[in-house]
């Protein structure tokens, strides 16, 4: 889990600053995915859980144009950084911490987002059962994750995070799925990407992959978008 007295996700400030650019690919992908599926109707209030810096709040806003958004994301700079951006977005934000759970109201948000985060969180019934509590019927949860278990980079990945300092968990998508049917919502799975390119310096890149092979099956077939919608 991220610890809330660290000042950063990676070790330099300077990685968590530029993942506008390296989630850009994935966010479009993801708004993508909720427009067709919205086919028009109106999202009044949208809350992104993990909203880091809020880049992806930021994108919500200008393709759904709702009257509310809502963040919650446990690192005090970041909350800083996303309550400034966000500012002018829409009438009312909110930037909660992860013990501000209670102050959003049962059956009050429309659309939930939440990318790579579930690798994060300690207790995936707790998790869902924040999701069930908070989302309006007919409204939906979007989820992306990459790090799982069937996913074979995440062995690598999972590790060279815990040398960072954070605690990470390793779970399966049938163990997120199962968690969301146990709180109540009704789950969906699909591949999150299927193509286009991908940007990939291999002297640069921290989280390395040992060939193509493994890169493109990350991207199109283990990098998943889940559904789950009341």
């Amino acid at each position: 889990m991220v610890h809330p007295s660290r000042s950063s996700f990676f070790p330099r400030i300077a990685d968590d600053d530029a993942q506008d650019d390296v989630n850009g690919i994935f966010w479009d992908a993801l708004i993508a995915r909720i427009l067709e599926d919205q086919q028009g109707r109106r999202v009044s209030r949208v809350l992104d859980v993990g909203c880091h810096n809020g880049g992806l709040l930021q994108r919500l806003a200008s393709e759904l144009n709702p009257l509310e958004l809502l963040g919650i994301e446990p690192l005090a700079r970041a909350r800083e950084i996303a309550a400034r951006r966000l500012a002018d977005a829409v009438d009312n934000v909110q930037i909660l911490d992860i013990e501000g759970w209670p102050l959003i109201a049962g059956s009050s948000v429309d659309l939930i987002t939440c990318h790579e985060v579930l690798y994060l969180v300690p207790s995936l019934d707790d998790m869902m059962a924040s999701f069930a509590r908070v989302l309006r019927r007919g409204g939906n949860v979007y989820a992306v994750l990459g790090c799982h278990s069937e996913n074979p980079v995440w062995s690598q990945w999972s590790a060279q995070l815990r040398d960072q300092g954070l605690d990470v968990f390793t779970y399966s998508p049938f163990d997120v799925l199962d968690a969301a049917s146990r709180a109540g919502m009704s789950p969906a799975l699909m591949p999150l990407r299927r193509d286009g390119w991908i940007h990939y310096d291999p002297n640069a890149a921290e989280f390395a992959f040992k060939d193509a092979a493994a890169m493109l099956d990350h991207h199109y077939r283990h990098k998943l978008i889940f559904r789950f919608s009341k």
